[in-house]
């Protein structure tokens, strides 16, 4: 991950900083096939997100600009507030660090994900 400087002291990027990672993910690219994706309801997830199929690649550059776009100013043109994530459950689930257990939906196209 790129380091950030403190008091000129490198300083590893914060997986749990949205506009960090948004940043990352922007230089890193392939990354995101490596995280675990949530749609949340509030703050609360209620899916994990795993975009499978020949538009996968499609549908994780899609996740990290909505990413990008929810660490913008309310007032931008380019802020996230909504998102939709069509998909089909696929009888999996994952454990999130928290603890908490989700569903995993699997997005196979891009057709009806927007911001």
């Amino acid at each position: 991950m790129p380091a950030y400087e403190i008091d000129n002291t490198a300083v590893p990027a914060n997986p749990y900083d949205a506009r960090q990672m948004a940043d990352y993910l922007e230089q890193n690219p392939s990354e995101a096939k490596s995280l675990i994706w949530t749609l949340n309801l509030e703050l609360t997830p209620i899916y994990a997100i795993e975009p499978v199929g020949a538009f996968g690649r499609d549908v994780y550059g899609l996740l990290q600009e909505f990413l990008a776009g929810q660490v913008e100013a309310e007032d931008s043109e380019d802020y996230v507030e909504r998102v939709s994530i069509p998909g089909v459950l696929s009888g999996k689930t994952v454990k999130l660090f928290s603890g908490q257990v989700v569903p995993v939906i699997e997005p196979h196209n891009t057709r009806g994900i927007y911001s």
